[in-house]
């Protein structure tokens, strides 16, 4: 039984089951034509894995892909989740990456519709900042979606 909690269940037409988004994540929601860019949905998949991994890599954490699985992983704990859906070929939804958040919520969930345990990169034991975080992000987006200055971020 869960307890009472004041956090609202959102209905939502993308992948992973259930979720649980709240301060302290990185929210990437990239609507991409993949038909347009040529990418397949795996690929897009790929795409935000790799650049989860290297963000990761900055702070000298080890993300790591687990194979019957979508998200990032550091030491076999989810960091990063990807719910994505797709319409005539467009990407909506997307990628979370859990930055410095308290993740006692998670614990009432099974995240993505596995039993798992949930980290973030300040539980990994980095002392991090969050805006300097999303400004990683947003220089590295270009290079991972393969966007030059005519493609809106």
């Amino acid at each position: 039984k869960l307890p009472q909690l004041d956090i609202p269940i959102i209905a939502s037409d993308r992948g992973g089951n259930i979720t649980y988004h709240a301060p302290g994540q990185i929210i990437i929601y990239p609507l991409i034509d993949t038909k347009r860019l040529n990418y397949s949905i795996h690929g897009l998949v790929e795409r935000l894995e790799q650049l989860a991994i290297d963000l990761l890599g900055s702070y000298q954490l080890k993300g790591h892909l687990i194979s019957d699985r979508r998200g990032v992983y550091i030491k076999n704990k989810k960091i990063a989740s990807i719910g994505l859906r797709f319409k005539n070929y467009c990407s909506y939804h997307g990628m979370a990456i859990n930055i410095d958040l308290d993740l006692k919520p998670f614990s009432y969930i099974d995240p993505c519709g596995y039993q798992q345990e949930i980290t973030s990169i300040s539980d990994s034991g980095v002392n991090i900042n969050f805006q300097q975080a999303q400004d990683k992000i947003i220089k590295l987006l270009p290079k991972y979606l393969e966007l030059t200055t005519k493609d809106k971020i």
